[in-house]
């Protein structure tokens, strides 16, 4: 009797253990490395004949950093819109279409300290974006070919 509960014991074990291992190499296959995961929101460069853009990109938010001054935004729409248009010295917009594009906020000199610090409004804004969801947002390309927000979006 003692050697049918052993053997019951050990092919229960044995079952626990075989599951335990199955769910281990499920698990682990083909694991994501924590650089590949940056990698993924790497931002492209902006293409050449894109440099100097004005207008308003639509897109997929891919990441935002911590301090709610910059974010990955995957380009699914370019618009150049009329009232920035005397701004807007790029060539062609659209090859920005499909790429990751880094998007800064606008840095203001505070009156008191003399020193520059992020617009308060645009790091609410940033801080409130949700990855993978998609947002619209006017920017400009200084001449550094960063994307900088024009303004705030408002609230809808």
């Amino acid at each position: 009797m003692e050697k049918v509960i052993a053997k019951k014991v050990n092919l229960f074990l044995l079952g626990i253990s075989s599951i335990a291992v199955l769910f281990f190499a499920i698990a682990t296959s083909n694991p994501v490395s924590a650089a590949d995961k940056k990698k993924a929101v790497e931002p492209d460069a902006i293409p050449a004949a894109a440099r100097g853009f004005a207008g308003t990109l639509e897109g997929k938010v891919l990441s935002r950093d911590d301090t709610g001054t910059t974010f990955v935004l995957k380009v699914e729409r370019v618009k150049t819109v009329p009232k920035y248009a005397q701004w807007n010295k790029a060539r062609t917009p659209e090859s920005m279409k499909g790429k990751k594009v880094l998007i800064h906020v606008r840095w203001f000199e505070d009156k008191e300290t003399k020193k520059y610090k992020p617009g308060e409004d645009f790091v609410k804004w940033v801080n409130r974006l949700k990855i993978d969801r998609s947002t619209s947002v006017d920017v400009y390309s200084d001449a550094n070919y960063r994307l900088i927000m024009v303004e705030a979006p408002k609230e809808k």
